[in-house]
């Protein structure tokens, strides 16, 4: 049903389109009367109702409606958008971050194996010197004991050979002593000898005589045996070096042959 707002001015149109039509039909008449003889005619204007057509005004409405919906499915749209790249953006810099905090440490970690490395070497290089530094004091220390026993050897010869010197010197006084102290037997002959090992002491005292190898003559032997107790002490022993002394006099055996026997 339409409005009654626009009933009057559908009828009003109506009305004028009418009389328009009336005047024109007249005019036509008019003239056509003038050429014959004039019939008044009578029209009949009736008021015709007509239905009022469907308005589109109602679709505008509808039309704005949609252009919301479309307009707030572009903001929607637009915002979603904006949303992915500021996502995308942080995520993007979060990968970055990721990333340099990875190389970061990798780099940390190249720096730490490197000073680890440098260490490890400085290290092998310190134990490599300590040990040269080591072999080259064993070295020295075998080449200076080397050294030290070749000079000891030479000192040692050399004492020796000063030592046989004095032993020598020392047994002939003692068997001269011996000798001096001595009275032959009337069997004792020209070449007879024994060996005699007398046991002292450092003041030259003897302590014990023997007879270690015979000469044949037991009166020849005792003769000798005789003659060591009757010197009982031998003064030079005490000029002797205690090394010599108990190298060599401590226990000493001497051979007692006489040179002034007759045949």
């Amino acid at each position: 049903m339409l409005d009654s707002s626009y009933t009057l001015p559908i009828a009003a149109s109506v009305a004028m389109h009418l009389l328009l039509l009336v005047v024109v039909t007249w005019g036509w008449e008019a003239s056509a009367i003038d050429k014959q003889v004039q019939v008044p005619r009578y029209v009949e204007a009736r008021l015709v109702q007509l239905k009022p057509k469907a308005q589109p005004v109602a679709k505008k409405p509808q039309a704005n409606k949609v252009d919301l919906v479309a307009k707030r499915r572009a903001q929607e749209q637009k915002r979603q958008l904006a949303e992915k790249r500021r996502r995308e953006e942080q995520a993007r810099k979060a990968a970055a971050l990721e990333k340099a905090k990875k190389e970061k440490e990798r780099k940390e970690r190249q720096e730490r194996e490197k000073q680890a490395e440098l260490e490890r070497q400085r290290q092998l290089e310190e134990q490599r010197l300590e040990q040269q530094r080591q072999q080259a004091q064993q070295r020295q220390l075998a080449m200076e004991a080397a050294m030290a026993s070749e000079l000891e050897q030479e000192q040692s010869l050399l004492l020796e050979e000063q030592y046989e010197v004095q032993a020598q010197s020392y047994v002939a006084l003692i068997a001269a002593r011996i000798e001096d102290n001595w009275n032959p037997p009337p069997s004792a002959r020209r070449g007879m000898k024994c060996k005699l090992t007398l046991q002292l002491v450092p003041t030259g005292r003897v302590v014990n005589v023997s007879v270690s190898e015979s000469s044949g003559n037991s009166a020849f032997d005792r003769s000798a045996v005789q003659a060591v107790k009757k010197v009982e002490q031998f003064p030079e022993v005490q000029q002797i070096p205690a090394p010599l002394f108990e190298q060599q006099f401590r226990t000493i055996t001497l051979l007692f042959n006489p040179r002034d026997l007759r045949l």
